[in-house]
């Protein structure tokens, strides 16, 4: 169930386990349990945090205008 958990969140296996370890999911008999009512509350949470899509967090120095110098 949790690679499973995973690919529906689009997150990594492990990143899965830290949000279990933050409280999502529950432990039973020995096995993470995730509903997918929690599922999409996390989704939803992490949709409504905002900032910029992960592709522009790759710009680098060289990508960015430069400032006006000497103006």
């Amino acid at each position: 169930m949790g690679e499973e958990a995973a690919r529906y969140l689009g997150v990594s296996y492990s990143r899965l386990h830290q949000l279990a370890r933050e409280g999502v999911g529950q432990k039973v008999s020995g096995h993470w349990i995730f509903t997918r009512e929690e599922l999409d509350q996390y989704r939803a949470s992490e949709k409504n945090k905002g900032g910029r899509p992960k592709d522009d967090a790759k710009m680098t120095m060289e990508n960015r205008t430069p400032a006006l110098a000497g103006a």
